[in-house]
Parts: C-alpha cells; sequence; structure tokens
C-alpha cells in the first residue's frame, strides 16, 4: 500500500497549490503524511511532465506547437489589416459627411 500511496502522492504533489487540497484528495488530516509519502529516502524527484512525453509525441507536440505559432502569427496580421481597413472605412464616412 506505501507503493500505492507514494505514486500517488508524487503524481499529485505538484498540481495543489495548496497543502490542504493535498491532504483532502490523499484523505489524509495531518500533514505529516506528505513528506512520508512524498518523499524515498529524503530524496524528491525532480521529473516533470515534459519529461514524461516520449518519441512520436514529442515530434507531434513539436509540429503543433509550429503549427500554433503560425496561426497566431496569421491572426496578428489578419487584426491588424482589419484595422486598417476599419480607419480607412472611418476616413471615407468621415469625408462622406
Amino acid at each position: 500500500m506505501y507503493d500505492i500511496r507514494h505514486n500517488s502522492a508524487c503524481y499529485w504533489f505538484n498540481r495543489y497549490p495548496t497543502a490542504k487540497g493535498l491532504m483532502y484528495r490523499l484523505g489524509w488530516r495531518k500533514p505529516d503524511k506528505i513528506e512520508y509519502y512524498s518523499g524515498f529516502l529524503g530524496v524528491a524527484d525532480e521529473i516533470k511532465d515534459s519529461d514524461m512525453i516520449i518519441g512520436e509525441d514529442k515530434t507531434k507536440l513539436y509540429q503543433l506547437e509550429e503549427k500554433n505559432k503560425q496561426l497566431e502569427k496569421s491572426v496578428a496580421e489578419t487584426t491588424k489589416a482589419i484595422d486598417l481597413l476599419r480607419k480607412q472605412f472611418k476616413k471615407i464616412e468621415s469625408e462622406m459627411k
């Protein structure tokens, strides 16, 4: 049972901003359980979520990030063009009055 509690504590440890939330999630009443189950012989796990991504998934993630950057750039350019058109329409409208 220790291993299950340890794995669960390590998984949820960085996802909760407060110890109270973690204690509620794992059903603990005392905060000393957090240290007991999240520590392993004084060593803490420093792996990040990004380290859990492997091979193909990492390639797909990088491709999606690149597409996202391109889309953001396209949206920014489109927004600039729309703003320019709005200014021109306002200028034309004011000249017609």
